[in-house]
């Protein structure tokens, strides 16, 4: 299993690969794809938190403090 690197940047398969391997990733979509809080899969009281930084989508720009 890959290791977590602090202050590393991950896109989602890659968070994805890391925490639920067994599980299929569907980009834009499902679980792992779209959500942002994600609960980790056999492991009770994980969660995986995503955060978007200055991306823009059609008219909406995305930008986190």
């Amino acid at each position: 299993m890959r290791e977590l690197r602090l202050w590393e940047a991950y896109d989602r398969r890659e968070v994805h690969d890391i925490f639920s391997p067994n599980t299929t990733f569907v980009p834009q979509a499902g679980t792992w794809g779209l959500q942002g809080i994600v609960r980790v899969p056999d492991h009770l009281g994980d969660y995986v938190f995503f955060v978007t930084f200055g991306q823009s989508k059609e008219r909406t720009s995305l930008k986190s403090l």
